[in-house]
């Protein structure tokens, strides 16, 4: 992703090239208001901008440089914020695909694919997972070389998990227009399990493990690893668990339904005790 100066030399415009009437999308709004701002004042941010316009620094990044549709609240938001007539908000909302695009589905209507922890034993590696989303981006190719290469692991390993993805039935090879694609064949997969066991232990330290990797190695806008530490009535933690899973699945439905994905995400809440004795009574 560019950074704020990058973005400043290759899009900025001049006043006489364009005016605020004339930004026929949100995207083009966007990059003339902060190329004004940038003229006015060249010590001007982007993170200043999003303080103007109280949004996240890093969705407007996205939007700016056009890797994000924004949603209809993030556009009414600067509309509100960058005093627009409702003739130019109306325009900006009818030239925006996400406005104009497929209804969003709720996490209620969603169907998952409950699996049991015995086979939950055979898929208790973060790849196959990774593997199933990579397929919901286009230009995927159900090939070693492929996913060894995206998921950055060694082609035995994916030889060995894209088969065992075939072997359990959960990847089809199916016609289209554009020629044969492989997809998931399964509804979303969910593990209602209610036991610690040594393979979703393994699952979570991969993950966490992975999280660390991210931490070290990928820049901060594209993650997040934030904590927050507080007290509560242990007698809570079932209802914090439920509200966690609402949470997790509810946001990543969110995010599948913004434009077309390109990268495979993970998110890994975790809630444990900090004062607690182990083995206490």
């Amino acid at each position: 992703m560019k950074t704020d100066g990058e973005f400043q030399k290759t899009k900025k415009m001049s006043k006489s090239v364009l005016t605020k009437k004339q930004c026929g999308s949100i995207v083009e709004l966007l990059r003339f208001e902060y190329s004004c701002r940038c003229e006015k004042n060249s010590a001007f941010s982007l993170r200043s901008f999003a303080r103007v316009l109280n949004v996240s620094h890093t969705l407007l990044s996205f939007v700016i440089n056009g890797h994000r549709i924004p949603s209809k609240k993030f556009i009414e938001k600067i509309c509100e914020r960058l005093n627009l007539d409702p003739e130019q908000k109306k325009i900006l909302m009818q030239s925006t695909p996400f406005i104009q695009g497929k209804k969003k589905t709720k996490v209620s209507d969603v169907a998952y694919n409950k699996i049991s922890l015995d086979t939950f034993s055979l898929l208790s590696e973060w790849q196959h997972y990774a593997i199933l989303s990579l397929l919901e981006i286009e230009g995927t190719e159900f090939s070693i070389e492929f996913i060894s290469k995206r998921l950055n692991i060694n082609e035995m390993l994916a030889k060995i998990s894209m088969q065992r993805l075939l072997d359990l039935k959960l990847v089809e090879c199916v016609e289209t227009p554009q020629g044969n694609k492989w997809k998931q064949s399964s509804a979303p997969i969910v593990v209602e399990n209610l036991e610690s066991t040594s393979y979703t232990r393994k699952f979570q330290k991969q993950l966490i493990t992975k999280a660390i990797d991210s931490m070290e190695n990928d820049p901060i806008e594209l993650r997040d690893m934030s904590s927050t530490t507080f007290a509560m009535d242990p007698q809570h933690v079932g209802y914090a668990l439920k509200r966690i899973r609402e949470f997790r699945r509810e946001l990543v439905k969110e995010l599948e339904d913004f434009g077309q994905p390109k990268e495979v995400y993970n998110i890994t809440v975790q809630l444990f005790p900090t004062s607690t004795q182990r083995g206490q009574k």
